[in-house]
């Protein structure tokens, strides 16, 4: 598993908790198991891009946000995608795919 999925997972509990929704409660939101944002939220399954998405809905937050961790940021250089803040470029890289996936399917993009 990529070392993106458990930053993702925190992300998402993060988020639920400040918005005081359950697990049951959000999985009720987003249509799944109690079980599924369990795995998510522990860093132990990868959501798709259209979980993902729901999930975002459900907590009420644009897609990309689940995807900020810690105030990462990204500067541009000679074409490649670096990390500021300690994240690895390749986990930076793959966060600006997904996010580019995710415009792309909620048609944003």
């Amino acid at each position: 598993m990529h070392k993106i999925i458990p930053l993702l997972g925190s992300r998402v509990r993060q988020i639920r908790e400040a918005r005081g929704l359950t697990q049951a409660g959000l999985a009720e939101s987003c249509d799944l198991a109690v079980q599924t944002i369990s795995r998510i939220e522990r860093g132990v399954k990868a959501p798709s891009i259209e979980v993902l998405a729901s999930i975002a809905e459900a907590l009420d937050v644009p897609p990309a946000s689940l995807l900020a961790f810690g105030g990462v940021t990204v500067s541009m250089k000679q074409g490649s995608a670096t990390a500021a803040g300690g994240q690895p470029a390749d986990a930076e890289a793959l966060r600006l795919r997904v996010e580019r996936a995710i415009r792309v399917l909620t048609g944003e993009d």
